[in-house]
C-alpha cells in the first residue's frame, strides 16, 4: 500500500520558515508499506521525487509497481511575467519499479490529479493549474491541452483553478470528469483536448456579489470563487465573463450601471498584490483596467498594504456619468487577531465624472487615510454621499461631491459598528439603512442621525446587504451572515425571516448579498456555499411556464445557481406565480 502526503496550497508541518527554498525542503513524499502497515518506507527525493507535497497518488491497474504521482505548491512561482505567473512548482512522476525511482513527466504545474483509464491503462491524465495532460502510453509522454492567454483550461470564461479529483469512464477512456478545488464538475468528450460545465444539481457555490440588470429582472450577474458569470434566463443557464484581463481570479466586488445593464464595474485582487479595478461597458465580453494603486517605495509588501485597490463602488441613482469608490485595504489580521500599527487602511474616496474611466480622490484630511466598507449616493443629490468604515471608524458624509466630509454618528452605539453594506431608499432621499458586523441601523434624516432596528434580527448576526424596494420603501429585505434572508414591510420596524427555500437546513446559512430587479418584482440572494437564489418570476420567454401545482404556500426562493464554487443550471425547479412580492408577504 502507499500513501501520499501534502497538497497544493498547505504548508508541511516540518516547513522551517515562510520562505520558498523552505516550501521546497519540506514535505514527506510517498509513504509505502509491504507488511500491512506494521513498517513504513519514505520515497522521496533519494528516489527521485523531487517534490514532497503529494496531492494525487493513482496505481497502474494491471501492474502495482507502475504509479503515477501529481505534485506541487502554488506558493512557489517558477516564472513571472507582467505579474502574471505562467508556471508553477510541481509537475507529474512515473514510476515502473514499486516507487524506488522516479521519473518526472511533467514539469513546471501544479498537478491536483493523476489517474490511468481503466479500460486502457496505456492511457493516463493528469490534471494541473495551468493545463490538462493526456499520456497514450502510460505516462511515459504527455500532450498538453490549455489555453496559454487565460492561464489555464476549462470552458472559456472562466478560471476553474486546480483539478481535486479525475474521473475517466470504464467504458470510454476518452470520457473524463474532472472536479475542481474552487469548485464546479467538469466534461470532456475527446480526451481532455476540450471542456464543457457538467454541473447540474450540484450544490455549493460561494458567491461574493449578485448584480440585476435595472432594464431585465431575468438578466443578472455573479461573482463566484472561480470567476464572474452573466445569466440572460433568470438563473437557468450561466455564461462565464471572466476573459482577458481578469481571467487570473473571480472578481470579488460587482458594480452594475443603474442606466446600462452592460456597463459593469469589477474588483479582482489577491494576496499581497494590490487589487485592480477593470470594467466593461458590453456585458463582460471584454474588460478594461480602470485604476490599480501600486506600492509606493516607502511601503514594505506584504501586510501594510497587502490588497489595496477600489474596493466598492457606487453610482449615483440619477446621474449615472458620477460614480464613487472607496479605496480599501482588505484587513489582514496578526497573530493575535490585531491590525497591524503600520497597516495602510485605505486611501479614501474617489470619484469619477466619466462613468468611471477616470478617477480623482475626493477626500479631506479625515478621510483620506481610511478604509470604508460601504458607500450610497443620495438619490436626489449626486454630491451627497455617505460611506462607512470597515474599521469601526463609523459614518462619513459629505454634500459637495468629496471636497469635505464630516462624521455622521448620532445615535451609534459605541465602538462604532463596521459598516459592509448602506442604501437610500429610492423614493426617499431622507431615508438611510445602514448595516454591519453589529447589525442594522436606520436614518430618516438623510444620515445625521442613526437608530438600531432589532425586532425580529438576532443583535449578534451581522448584516451583509440590504435593498430597499424601488416601488415601496416600507419593503427592506436584508442578508445576514448567519440566518439567511430577512424583510419587513413596514421599513424596518419588525422583520420576519424570508429562508422557504433556502438551505437552511445546514444550521445556518450566510447569504452575502442581494438585488432587486427596478419593479420590485424579482429578488436575488447569494450566498456563501450554497450558490444563487431567487425570489419570484422574471418574465422571459426563455422561462417555462409555471406549474400551478408546484406553486409554494408560503414566499420563499428558488435556486438559482448552484455549483462548488460556480454557477450551474437548474435541474430542480420550483415555480412560483408573478404576482406582487408584497401581497407574498402580507401586504
Amino acid at each position: 500500500m502507499y500513501v501520499s502526503t501534502g497538497i497544493w496550497d498547505r504548508h508541511a508541518l516540518n516547513q522551517r520558515e515562510e520562505s520558498e527554498q523552505a516550501i521546497r525542503d519540506s514535505g514527506v513524499g510517498i509513504l509505502k508499506t509491504t507488511d500491512g502497515g506494521n513498517t513504513w518506507t519514505a520515497l522521496g527525493k533519494a528516489n527521485g521525487l523531487d517534490i514532497l507535497h503529494v496531492g494525487s497518488l493513482y496505481m497502474h491497474p494491471k501492474d502495482a509497481d507502475i504509479l503515477l504521482a501529481g505534485t506541487g505548491h502554488s506558493a512557489v512561482a517558477v516564472s513571472e511575467s507582467d505579474g502574471v505567473i505562467t508556471e508553477r512548482y510541481g509537475g507529474a512522476f512515473l514510476t515502473i519499479d514499486g516507487g524506488e525511482t522516479w521519473q518526472e513527466v511533467i514539469q513546471d504545474d501544479v498537478i491536483g490529479a493523476v489517474e490511468f483509464c481503466a479500460q486502457d491503462p496505456r492511457i493516463a491524465y493528469a490534471g494541473g493549474w495551468l493545463a490538462i495532460y493526456r499520456s497514450e502510453d502510460s505516462g511515459r509522454t504527455w500532450q498538453e491541452f490549455g489555453d496559454p492567454d487565460r492561464g489555464t483550461w476549462g470552458p472559456p470564461g472562466m478560471w476553474p483553478g486546480v483539478p481535486i479529483d479525475l474521473q475517466t469512464d470504464p467504458d470510454d477512456c476518452r470520457r473524463v470528469f474532472i472536479n475542481n478545488y474552487v469548485g464546479g464538475n467538469f466534461l470532456s468528450t475527446d480526451g481532455g483536448e476540450s471542456w464543457s460545465v457538467a454541473t447540474q444539481g450540484y450544490t455549493g457555490a460561494k458567491v461574493f456579489n449578485v448584480q440585476v440588470d435595472p432594464y431585465d429582472p431575468a438578466h443578472v450577474y455573479a461573482s463566484v470563487r472561480m470567476g464572474t458569470f452573466v445569466s440572460h434566463d433568470g438563473g437557468q443557464n450561466w455564461i462565464g465573463i471572466s476573459n482577458f484581463p481578469i481571467t487570473a481570479a473571480a472578481a470579488s466586488s460587482l458594480a452594475l450601471d443603474p442606466s446600462d445593464g452592460s456597463h459593469l464595474m469589477a474588483v479582482v485582487g489577491r494576496a499581497t498584490h494590490p487589487s485592480a479595478a477593470f470594467e466593461t461597458r458590453d456585458g463582460g465580453s471584454t474588460w478594461q483596467t480602470l485604476i490599480q494603486f501600486p506600492i509606493p517605495p516607502d511601503v514594505e509588501e506584504g501586510l501594510d498594504w497587502y490588497a489595496m485597490g477600489l474596493w466598492r463602488f457606487a453610482f449615483s441613482p440619477i446621474d449615472p456619468t458620477v460614480v464613487y469608490a472607496a479605496a480599501l485595504n482588505l484587513p489582514m489580521y496578526g497573530a493575535e487577531g490585531e491590525i497591524s500599527a503600520d497597516y495602510h487602511m485605505g486611501l479614501g474616496i474617489y470619484r469619477s465624472e466619466d462613468g468611471g474611466s477616470t478617477w480623482e480622490p475626493a477626500n479631506d484630511a479625515s478621510t483620506d487615510t481610511q478604509g470604508f466598507g460601504a458607500l450610497a449616493v443620495s438619490p436626489a443629490d449626486t454630491r451627497t454621499v455617505l460611506a462607512g468604515s470597515l474599521f469601526g471608524m463609523g459614518l462619513f458624509k459629505t454634500s459637495d461631491g468629496g471636497q469635505s466630509w464630516r462624521a455622521s454618528n448620532a445615535g451609534l452605539p459605541m465602538p462604532y459598528p463596521s459598516i459592509e453594506t448602506l442604501v437610500f431608499a429610492p423614493s426617499d432621499p431622507q431615508v438611510v439603512l445602514a448595516g454591519g458586523l453589529t447589525g442594522l441601523f436606520r436614518s430618516r434624516d438623510g444620515g445625521e442621525t442613526w437608530s438600531q432596528l432589532t425586532a425580529g434580527l438576532d443583535p449578534f448576526t451581522g448584516i451583509k446587504a440590504v435593498v430597499i424596494d424601488p416601488t415601496n420603501s416600507q419593503v427592506v429585505y436584508v442578508a445576514t451572515s448567519r440566518l439567511g434572508a430577512f424583510y419587513s414591510d413596514n421599513g424596518g420596524e419588525m422583520f420576519q425571516p424570508l429562508t422557504q427555500g433556502l438551505p437552511s437546513d445546514l444550521g445556518h446559512l450566510p447569504t452575502v448579498s442581494l438585488a432587486i430587479s427596478s419593479d420590485g418584482q424579482v429578488l436575488y440572494a447569494g450566498t456563501s456555499g450554497a450558490g444563487v437564489w431567487r425570489l419570484g418570476m422574471p418574465e422571459v420567454s426563455q422561462l417555462l411556464e409555471p406549474t400551478p401545482s408546484a406553486t409554494p404556500s408560503k414566499p420563499g426562493f428558488i435556486p438559482g445557481i448552484c455549483g462548488s464554487g460556480m454557477l450551474l443550471s437548474l435541474v430542480l425547479f420550483v415555480f412560483v406565480k408573478r404576482r406582487d412580492l408584497g401581497r407574498r408577504h402580507g401586504r
